[in-house]
């Protein structure tokens, strides 16, 4: 597998950097200090084996938005593929791309063999680093070190091992006593001596606590159920108040349902409608004006348009006499640019000193504001201060509305407290009305009796002279009858005369008795008994001051709803306040990302800021133009005498001699002036119609929105003519009486019945007898439980004072917790000592097994590298025994230790012994060999010999080095080497 290309969209200090590796399979990276060479390592292994997402944090770069780019690589069974990663994508992850085709990251995993970040720079990257880690080991330690370099390719094995054995050494010694599992097992043997002691005492404890928990259980059991009756109580206690109130919402409900139900009907319908015609009449008078005015100015417009100059015409004219001052201007300010060109860069230099804002004159060269910038900058300010002063604002009026609201409702319930109940009111009224009644009914016994006796006798006397009357009249008609049977004329006149006698004196006779009857009966209606006139006014001041109390009542609730009203207002203004303040923060994050030098600003010096940094830009902007300005201004005079030379002979003024640009631009001015008079008139027409036009939109708007409001109206009333509306708005009304009516008294039983318990009221209509009943039912159950309950704790009190005695017997129980807690801590001890352990024994023979197959393999290879480096001082490297580390072979077939050689060739030894490991790993992955100035520390010779090692290497594999030595750079051939200089450049 080879690297072919890499595109960096940002990594680090990198941003839209391109680095080519197809030239060689030798590649030579050159860059001094802090030029960049880490992060490109950084990057290759970035795109191969990814970052976490802390990682990726580190090097996400500050000029840019995007975080990642593509590596292109060529691998020897499917061909050339690319792989991009971008930080904000997938989290990270890959994407492969084939000519054909497209992978994910598992793809990429299964191309590299499941090859991870760590065992890549294990085996095919090394650098200074590791020779540095290599000279500050001990010497007893550089023998095992290089024996895992050999066998892995990393030191890690050994800095594992040396971790397992003092990880195993802090769990147990087998006589020692500072370990831990030594420690834990001498706490238990303690412990268990004591346990027999506290194990009798522990049992009588248990016994009288089981007595006690069944006590306390029998005595939860009645005060619950105490609880439950006096709840009960109160329940009843509530019914019977709230008796009146129930009667009349059954009332309500009836004449409610009596009513046509009305689905719907406007708020407030009468009125709204009467407004709407009020608005809308005389909106159609101006309407019929606005039309009479636009035909008038279209005449006018038409009229002056004929005369006017062609449109182009006046703009060639206009083009050309802005010319005239810039000719005589570029005359006055050629001399002056280069004197103010100087000036400007000194200014410029002191102002980005005060300003203290780490801007560079390149900086100012890619900065830029958009044309509202300022304007955004001065909102936000403006908004944070608002809001700064609307939320303490918002504070202050909440903590009003609920002060008045509290102070409301504690002056309705006094005032409720002070009710008459509406039986007490028709008592009293009653009462008032009785005693009226009978102060009237005693004056008229008092004037009866005065008359009883003269109409007593009248009466007598009337009854007298009746009877005499019917005795006349019956001997009348006896004699008419007589003469009639005679056939006497005339006779029937008797008798007709006789009959109405007997009748008349009938009929007073039977007015008499029905007239004292009548007085009889008034005089037995009379009460027994007259309030006083104490008592009279003492009932009267009660229903005046029950009647002032109902309307302060009323009053106070009204006011409540107006309380209540506003503080949701308060609180949707809170809520939008807060919506405001989380806009405003997205705001000032917005800009700090986008222009990062405001990060360390206060909000309200942004504005400041701004115009700094914008007469900075200007001042920038204005020395960049300057040097262009001067080589533009002879140039640009000699085309605007082309251009007025040729504008005179389009207008055919140009008659054979050429008269001076001065008369030329007042002949065109004269001509100018007079269209513009035109222009005037027209463009005065023109806004009067575009005005009228507006006005004309605007007034039809509003008729049909009144329109519109006024069917609204109607589609809600569910009515089609103004009549049924109007109709339809009384029937509505009186419904909605008695909903309110209902709903006040559903407001004033909700705070002591639930909706369920309500219904259930109203379909018994309980009587004051039966509650009264029930009440004294709960009140004697009442105290046969309080009589329970009171024998009860006596009992329990007298065993609670028993078990004072036996407390300590809470010894055992918590000697059984510690003896367990001790027992799993050494089990816990135990099992780490035992995972530690295998994993110590596994690591050891996993060492075995790998140095039998394949370290002689590698040391073989490392000699041959070993060999060259030296120039064949060294021949051979031997593998270490178990009574010896490493050793070298010298070619008088002497053997030296590892710790008998200098620190030099130490480091030869080491890069021999990675490069071997990396060959030998190679040779079914042959993965690029990435190498960070290993070198350092070689002479000249060894350093070019090293070079040729890795040149014949890389004819199997790609080989990536990276320096900032220049001896090596002078040593590699040209075409081979890629120069990082240490700012931003593209390759």
């Amino acid at each position: 597998m080879r690297l072919k290309q890499a595109y960096i969209y940002g990594f680090g200090k990198w941003v839209d950097y391109t680095i080519d590796f197809t030239d060689s399979s030798f590649l030579l990276v050159y860059g001094t200090n802090e030029s960049g060479k880490s992060t490109i390592q950084a990057y290759i292994l970035f795109m191969l084996f990814g970052l976490y997402p802390k990682e990726r944090a580190f090097y996400r770069p500050k000029t840019s938005s995007k975080m990642g780019g593509r590596l292109t690589v060529i691998d020897s069974e499917i061909g050339e593929f690319t792989i991009e990663r971008l930080d904000h994508v997938r989290n990270g992850k890959a994407v492969c791309y084939t000519e054909t085709e497209q992978y994910d990251e598992e793809w990429l995993k299964k191309r590299l063999n499941g090859l991870t970040r760590e065992t890549y720079q294990a085996i095919y990257a090394f650098s200074a680093i590791d020779l540095l880690q290599i000279r500050e080991m001990k010497e007893d330690e550089l023998s095992e070190v290089l024996l895992n370099i050999g066998l892995t390719g990393s030191t890690h094995i050994h800095r594992i091992e040396k971790k397992l054995d003092n990880s195993l050494a802090e769990l147990f010694k087998p006589y020692g006593s500072r370990p831990k599992i030594n420690q834990q097992l001498s706490n238990i043997k303690g412990m268990v001596k004591k346990r027999q002691q506290l194990k009798d005492e522990s049992r009588r404890y248990r016994e009288k606590s089981e007595q006690l928990s069944r006590w306390q259980a029998e005595l939860n059991r009645l005060e619950e159920l105490l609880t439950k009756k006096k709840e009960a109580l109160l329940q009843l206690e509530r019914i019977e108040q709230v008796l009146p109130y129930l009667y009349s919402y059954i009332d309500s409900m009836k004449e409610l349902n009596a009513l046509k139900e009305i689905k719907g009907f406007p708020e407030d319908g009468i009125l709204r409608l009467e407004q709407i015609k009020e608005k809308v009449n005389p909106l159609l008078s101006e309407y019929s004006i606005c039309e009479k005015n636009m035909h008038v100015y279209h005449q006018k417009m038409t009229e002056i348009e004929i005369t006017r100059l062609e449109q182009a015409l006046i703009i060639q004219i206009k083009d050309v006499l802005q010319y005239e001052a810039k000719y005589e201007q570029i005359k006055q300010e050629l001399h002056k640019l280069v004197k103010v060109y100087d000036l400007e860069q000194v200014q410029l230099n002191l102002e980005l000193e005060q300003l203290n804002l780490d801007l560079t004159k390149e900086d100012l060269a890619n900065l830029r504001f958009p044309f509202h910038i300022e304007e955004v900058w001065s909102m936000i300010k403006q908004h944070h201060e608002e809001l700064t002063v609307q939320r303490e604002q918002l504070s202050r009026e909440k903590r009003v509305l609920e002060k008045r609201l509290t102070q409301l409702e504690e002056e309705r319930k006094s005032i409720e407290t002070e009710l008459l109940s509406q039986e007490s009111r028709f008592q009293m009224k009653q009462a008032i009305d009785d005693n009226k009644k009978a102060t009237y009914l005693k004056s008229f016994e008092q004037q009866y009796k005065k008359t009883n006796k003269k109409a007593k006798s009248s009466v007598d006397q009337l009854q007298r002279k009746t009877k005499f009357a019917r005795m006349i009249g019956v001997i009348i008609a006896v004699i008419s009858i007589f003469i009639f049977i005679m056939d006497i004329p005339l006779s029937y006149v008797g008798i007709l005369f006789g009959f109405l006698l007997i009748g008349g004196s009938l009929f007073i006779e039977k007015k008499s008795k029905a007239y004292v009857e009548q007085w009889m009966l008034v005089m037995n209606e009379l009460p027994a008994s007259i309030l006083s006139q104490q008592e009279e006014q003492d009932i009267l001041s009660q229903l005046a001051k029950d009647d002032t109390n109902r309307q302060q009542l009323n009053s106070i609730e009204q006011e409540i709803k107006q309380v209540l009203v506003q503080y949701h207002i308060c609180e949707e203004k809170m809520i939008d306040h807060n919506i405001k303040e989380q806009q405003l923060d997205h705001s000032i994050r917005k800009q700090q990302e986008r222009y990062p030098f405001l990060i360390d600003i206060e909000v309200a010096h942004w504005p400041t800021v701004f115009h700094s940094l914008k007469r900075i830009l200007s001042r920038y902007e204005a020395i960049s133009e300057l040097k262009m300005d001067i080589n533009d201004y002879k140039e640009q005079m000699h085309d605007i005498e082309n251009i007025v030379t040729t504008l005179m002979k389009d207008l055919h003024v140009f008659q054979g001699e050429q008269k001076s640009l001065l008369s030329y631009f007042t002949q065109l001015k004269e001509m100018l002036d007079e269209d513009e008079k035109k222009q005037i008139k027209y463009e005065n027409y023109k806004r009067l119609y575009e005005d009228n036009m507006k006005h004309l939109e605007s007034v039809k708007a509003q008729i049909n929105i009144y329109e519109e409001e006024k069917q609204v109206l109607f589609q809600i009333a569910c009515v089609q003519s103004e009549e049924d509306y109007y109709r339809k708005a009384k029937q509505y009304e009186q419904q909605q009486q008695l909903l309110l009516k209902i709903e006040q008294i559903e407001a004033s039983y909700s705070p002591m019945f639930s909706k369920e318990e309500w219904d259930a009221l109203v379909k018994e209509k309980p009587t004051h007898k039966e509650i009264s009943m029930k009440k004294q039912e709960q009140s004697l159950q009442m105290n046969h439980i309080e009589e329970d309950i009171e024998h009860i704790r006596k009992r329990m009190i007298t065993v609670e004072t028993e078990m004072k005695e036996l407390v300590s017997s809470h010894a055992y129980s918590e000697w059984i917790h510690r003896f367990q807690l001790e027992k799993d801590e050494l089990n816990s001890l135990a099992k780490q000592w035992s995972t530690l352990k295998v994993a110590r024994m596994l690591l050891q023979e996993t060492k075995k097994q790998y140095k039998e197959h394949y370290l002689q393999h590698i040391l073989d290879k490392a000699s041959t590298f070993f060999m060259y480096i030296t120039n064949e001082q060294y021949v051979k490297i031997i593998a270490p025994t178990d009574d010896s580390g490493f050793k070298v072979e010298s070619k008088n077939q002497l053997r030296y230790d590892v710790t008998e050689l200098s620190q030099g060739t130490i480091d030869q030894l080491y890069v021999s012994l990675r490069l071997a490991i990396g060959v030998v790993m190679n040779e079914s992955e042959r993965l690029p060999f990435i190498i960070d100035d290993a070198f350092v520390h070689y002479d000249y010779e060894r350093t070019n010999r090293i070079l040729d090692i890795l040149a014949t290497l890389a004819k199997e594999r790609q080989i990536i080095l990276f320096t900032c030595k220049k001896d090596i750079l002078n040593r590699m051939d040209k075409t081979n080497v890629i120069t990082i200089e240490n700012t931003y450049q593209h390759i």
